[in-house]
């Protein structure tokens, strides 16, 4: 509409005139229109659409009505919604007059005039936004003003010319996605509070891009109720759950105050913003099972497991149901796969489920594994019970849950059966075998022993002796009907471990002296024996020039086995030098002797 004549030669008339002055060395600053493009302007996955704004950029004041521009877009381009109307004009008067032709592959006749009055714009400023799209999967694209025309007020031609042509990336490959992120716990050296490090390992993507981990809880600690794996964000920036690590290149650690389950994925970003997301890796803890404690704030931990934990969960051993809710933070097991790294499970019972994964990570998380006496291992893992004396109405006998180990259980949790109209269960203790070897017993409702290792060694609970004491209060007269009910034992990964159960004789047919367990020995042994009639029984250790080096048992006793721990130590409390020794019993039915050798 405004390419007249007139026109026409005018704008030839400038652009020789500008042409001239240039031949001749006299710089000209040319009022020009070109479409302007940022640095990082892209079309890509992510910006499908781009905005580009065409700007004519004045050194003249005269005020301008309108004006008459073309443009070309490269085959590569295309638009991706209509041309529209800046704010050069409507800044001088909003009523404007806006025309866009489409001339056909890919040229546009862009017109428009200001409506009356007020009239004449001046200074820069954008005329049109073009809208840019493409399908090539790369290259670059160009945006040429063929032509320009502009008028003043009183319809006079204005000094404009074509600026140079503006180009824009076009990228619509994302990068190659990251497939082997993965996370691990970081076991040591870790701040003494609440959480852990989490180290994130993956193969650097290709040149030229970046990265960005996010990570993801499974829900909410301690109980986790109610919660799911997080699905994988597909866009970058990711949206909630997910929240952005500081991690940005493999092998760094992620740190976070706030304790769960969490996934992490790695989302790989191009100049152009394509992105791509990477597989999501299995869920990593934060923080160690059994660290209940920090010795100032219950529930509150320390990245230690040590006997500040263990004394927590004992005093709330065997709570269930409801009265778990205060104390949550106990119920971490089982856990999905019973190892100490998985997610737990809460079965609202604090209980041998808990204990055994405290056993495992007990101290091996802060410092090396505890140094235990190496016991000889036993030939297959058995469990035996046996009535350790009988006692009179309001008195209390006592149980004796012995073991044969093989080095193979970290922990166990034996159930007793017994006659509830003759004896009632009074309580639990840890016995010599487990003692030795650095063990607790606890015990969450009566009748259940659960004994566990505290931490893990090179062996589990090895040799023979006796486990735990199960006391039991005389009510009535009978039979006190003792026996095993049940065992759950576990290795130091937490999986079972079979464990076979021999079933007590209550009244020994005979008399006697059992062999020493074991024998030889380090440091110490077990002695058993069995009266089969009530009366007087001593028992002693001598050394072979006939010394009674030690008293083990004095006094009355009745029909029973028994069992008695010499410990290599003299009746001062000093260590025996290597060697042969006796043990001798002395009854009423008759003298009983052993040879048992002290090593070094």
């Amino acid at each position: 509409m405004l390419n007249s004549p007139k026109s026409r030669i005018a704008g030839i008339f400038a652009g020789a005139l500008a042409l001239a002055l240039v031949l001749t060395g006299r710089a000209v600053a040319q009022d020009t229109v070109a479409a302007t493009f940022q640095p990082t302007d892209c079309i890509s996955t992510v910006h499908t659409c781009v905005s580009v704004p065409v700007v004519f950029s004045r050194t003249d004041t005269t005020g301008m009505r309108g004006y008459s521009v073309t443009l070309q877009l490269s085959a590569n381009l295309a638009l991706c919604g209509s041309i529209t109307r800046g704010s050069y004009l409507t800044s001088a008067n909003p009523n404007t007059k806006f025309i866009v032709t489409d001339l056909g592959g890919g040229s546009y006749l862009v017109d428009e005039v200001i409506l009356g009055v007020p009239c004449g714009a001046t200074g820069s400023g954008t005329l049109f936004t073009i809208p840019l799209t493409s399908s090539s999967p790369g290259g670059i694209g160009t945006v040429s003003i063929t032509s320009v025309t502009a008028r003043n007020c009183d319809n006079d031609s204005v000094p404009a010319f074509a600026g140079l042509a503006g180009s824009i990336k076009i990228d619509n490959v994302p990068p190659a996605a990251v497939t082997n992120l993965a996370s691990s716990q970081v076991k040591s050296g870790n701040d003494p509070d609440s959480t852990t490090r989490v180290t994130l390992t993956f193969t650097n993507p290709e040149a030229g891009t970046s990265i960005s981990i996010y990570r993801a809880g499974y829900g909410s600690y301690p109980t986790y109720a109610g919660g799911s794996v997080p699905a994988a964000p597909t866009a970058y920036p990711a949206s909630g759950p997910w929240a952005l690590t500081g991690v940005s290149a493999t092998g760094q650690t992620d740190k976070t105050p706030a304790r769960n389950f969490y996934y992490f994925v790695a989302i790989t970003r191009d100049s152009c913003d394509n992105a791509t997301v990477s597989n999501l890796t299995s869920g990593t803890l934060n923080y160690f099972l059994g660290d209940y404690a920090n010795g100032v704030s219950p529930g509150s931990g320390d990245n230690a497991v040590n006997t500040t934990d263990l004394s927590l969960l004992g005093a709330h051993y065997g709570l269930s149901g409801v009265a778990v809710a205060p104390y949550s933070y106990l119920d971490v097991g089982p856990t999905t796969n019973r190892s100490v790294n998985s997610r737990p499970v809460p079965d609202t019972k604090i209980g041998f489920e808990d204990l055994i994964l405290l056993s495992i990570n007990f101290e091996t998380v802060s410092k090396p594994s505890m140094a235990r006496d190496e016991a000889l291992p036993a030939g297959s893992d058995e469990l035996s019970l046996r009535l350790v004396g009988d006692a009179p109405v309001g008195g209390v006998l006592r149980a004796a849950i012995g073991m044969r180990g093989t080095g193979h259980i970290q922990g166990l949790s034996a159930r007793l059966r017994w006659n509830p109209a003759a004896v009632t269960p009074s309580g639990i203790s840890a016995g010599e075998l487990l003692e030795s070897q650095g063990g607790v017993a606890l015990s969450a409702e009566p009748g259940v022993v659960d004994a566990v290792l505290q931490g893990v060694s090179r062996r589990g609970l090895t040799g023979e002796g006796t486990l735990a004491l199960v006391s039991f209060r005389r009510i009535a007269e009978g039979d006190p009907g003792l026996s095993l009910a049940s065992v759950d034992a576990r290795d130091s990964r937490n999986q079972t471990v079979e464990l076979g159960m021999l079933q007590p004789n209550v009244r020994p047919a005979v008399t006697g002296l059992a062999p020493a367990s074991p024998n030889p020995s380090r440091g110490g042994a077990t002695l058993r024996y069995s009266l089969a009639k009530a009366g007087q029984a001593d028992l002693a250790i001598f050394s072979v020039d006939g010394r009674k080096v030690r008293q083990l048992a004095s006094g009355s006793r009745g029909a029973g086995s028994y069992e008695a721990a010499w410990n290599g130590r003299d009746s001062g409390g000093r260590p025996v030098a290597p060697g042969i020794y006796y043990a001798r019993l002395q009854t009423q039915q008759g003298s009983f002797t052993r040879t048992l050798t002290l090593l070094n």
